[in-house]
């Protein structure tokens, strides 16, 4: 019998805090194991609840300083729902971290940022954002975030957002699609953003993370306007279940999204995103 590697082995890992980010969504602060490597944006864990199951999770925050990470989780099965809730001090699995990572530094940094987030999608993105906007020269080039949710409710982030479209070259638009009589935003698909008529980046890094039709709408529309389909990133999500593409559970054509993955280039997978449940 073939000897399993310990490499596949959680590694307990204590959570430091739990926030409440919305109705369904907890962000938990880790302080990852010293035997793991530590993420970069992009990268994901498998975490587990012991007794309860597996999930891959995407790092949401990256504290270098402190050593720390925050993974945010929407709760909804199992063991979503018990990592959900988690409270500080308990013990849980990590493995990882595993994926590729968003576009080199040197290019997220020279040229303008477009950021196209649906719901939890805004996640994974958020360590960029975060690295980004905090810069000390922030008239080198501009930040435009667009952000999508179902409801008002379910914004996520949103002492983040407000922080964010504060800092000098930041702008952040947030749409919902249903909204009551309290909201004052806007309301409508992140598509709304594409139509205007002042809309030309053409120059722009683009990186996507959200549902699978709402990434390709924005990136036909894209193409549309201009933008090269090499320009483009996206994160795409399967069911990972082991993370170093051996179990097959992700695969999406010939691609493995837990190895291959989950960042892709638009102008590689973008005839793949054409093909109905692929």
């Amino acid at each position: 019998m073939r000897p399993v590697s310990h490499d596949w082995y959680p590694k307990p890992c204590r959570v430091q805090a739990v926030t409440r980010l919305s109705h369904d969504t907890t962000q938990l602060d880790l302080m990852p194991h010293p035997e793991l490597p530590f993420p970069q944006p992009g990268q994901f864990f498998m975490m587990s609840s012991f007794g309860k199951g597996e999930v891959p999770v995407s790092v949401s925050h990256i504290d270098l300083d402190n050593h720390c990470c925050s993974h945010s989780i929407r709760a909804v099965g199992a063991a979503t729902q018990a990592l959900c809730s988690s409270r500080a001090g308990d013990e849980i699995g990590l493995r990882g971290p595993y994926g590729n990572v968003w576009p080199a530094k040197d290019q997220w940094q020279s040229s303008p940022l477009l950021v196209f987030a649906g719901g939890i999608g805004l996640a994974p993105l958020r360590p960029l954002i975060e690295a980004r906007s905090s810069q000390s020269n922030r008239t080198a080039a501009s930040i435009d975030v667009f952000y999508g949710c179902r409801s008002p409710e379910d914004v996520l982030f949103q002492g983040d957002l407000q922080r964010w479209a504060q800092c000098q070259g930041v702008s952040v638009q947030i749409t919902v699609d249903h909204a009551d009589q309290s909201w004052r935003g806007d309301i409508g698909l992140i598509t709304r953003y594409l139509r205007e008529p002042d809309f030309v980046r053409t120059n722009a890094l683009v990186l996507l993370c959200g549902p699978e039709i709402m990434m390709r709408l924005v990136g036909e529309r894209l193409l549309q306007l201009g933008v090269p389909a090499g320009s483009i990133y996206l994160s795409m999500e399967r069911n990972m279940q082991c993370g170093v593409g051996v179990c097959g559970h992700c695969q999406w054509g010939v691609h493995m999204i837990c190895r291959d993955g989950p960042i892709y280039s638009y102008e590689l997978i973008r005839s793949a995103l054409q093909q109905k449940e692929l």
